[in-house]
């Protein structure tokens, strides 16, 4: 009983890590990306149930948590105010030029979905190889985690900004941590990984305010 509940969370893990890589490559507000990558990594933490104990695996989650927390501090708002509150009017070149933007946001969308799909084509081809491979890995460990080391890959080379790097650098950092899990229990390992989640966070938290520090200088 206790492992078809194991593999149960296992699978509920691989589906939201699969949902989440994919809202993380499209989603455009800086603000639901924390949202989701929070919930990725409550994915991960099923998935590494496969392999390591709960503590072990819960410390991977908090990790995850507080470098989610790190990273939306220190992400810039940008505010827009207008004088009287009102929204000012729009003539028809603004007009034209939103009309503009939208489709190209669509574009943007429907391309990357579809290099999400041929990636997750390819992760899928390779699951199967990769189980013969890895002794003692299942199935949601290699696909989850070849999904996140894709997505992230992926998420690096679509994007220049900051907050995204860092989000695939992480996305990556998990889906290598799934597989690595499967060979590997020790509990140093476990608390490096974490050490380096963390690490990461700070790094993306000192790049976006290191330009601000400069010019107070």
């Amino acid at each position: 009983m206790q492992s078809l509940g194991m593999e149960f969370l296992s699978i509920l893990g691989m589906a939201v890590v699969l949902i989440t890589a994919l809202l993380l490559l499209v989603l455009g507000k800086p603000n639901l990306w924390f949202v989701v990558l929070a919930i990725q990594y409550i994915g991960v933490f099923f998935i590494l149930l496969m392999a390591w104990p709960v503590s072990m695996a819960l410390t991977k989650m908090v990790a995850g948590w507080v470098a989610v927390a790190v990273i939306a501090m220190a992400t810039p708002r940008i505010e827009t105010k207008l004088g009287n509150g009102d929204t000012p009017p729009e003539d028809n070149r603004a007009r034209g030029v939103r009309i503009t933007e939208l489709i190209a946001g669509i574009s943007e969308v429907l391309f990357r979905l579809m290099v999400a799909g041929l990636v997750m084509l390819v992760a899928v081809s390779t699951t199967l190889m990769a189980i013969d491979w890895i002794p003692g890995v299942g199935l949601p460990q290699v696909f989850g985690g070849l999904i996140l080391i894709s997505m992230g890959l992926l998420q690096l080379a679509m994007t220049g900004q900051v907050t995204r790097v860092f989000i695939g650098l992480l996305t990556f950092l998990s889906g290598f941590e799934i597989i690595y899990a499967a060979v590997e229990q020790s509990t140093l390992v476990a608390g490096l990984m974490a050490g380096v989640t963390l690490a990461l966070a700070l790094v993306c938290a000192y790049l976006l305010h290191a330009p601000e520090w400069e010019t107070e200088q």
